[in-house]
């Protein structure tokens, strides 16, 4: 027996489901066992959820200016820089210090 179809709400906690799932580097096949588990659907229609889950990646990142791209990065470089000194974390300290000196170009 077929799974009835899902609501529009339905479909779009899936896709962002499935999209929250790649963005923490799950494969396809990891969303395919992710939805049968949960949802009873099968690969077909996870294709359909992933290709969707795929474009709200996507539309995520398709206005961000170069500018502001590399600003909120070495922020957050500097933040958890703070968080691995503060943990006496100091590699880590100091690879987010090489890290932000390669994207803000100053080293190679």
């Amino acid at each position: 027996m077929a799974t009835p179809r899902s609501t529009v709400a339905e479909s779009e906690i899936r896709t962002q489901a499935i999209a929250d799932l790649l963005a923490k580097g799950a494969t396809r096949s990891d969303c395919v066992r992710f939805a049968s588990e949960q949802w009873g659907i099968g690969e077909r229609q996870t294709e359909t959820y992933i290709a969707r889950a795929r474009d709200v990646l996507k539309a995520n990142w398709s206005n961000v200016q170069r500018e502001q791209m590399v600003a909120d990065l070495l922020t957050q470089y500097a933040t958890l820089q703070q968080q691995a000194r503060d943990q006496n974390h100091l590699a880590v300290a100091l690879g987010c210090i090489n890290g932000a000196a390669r994207l803000a170009q100053l080293v190679s």
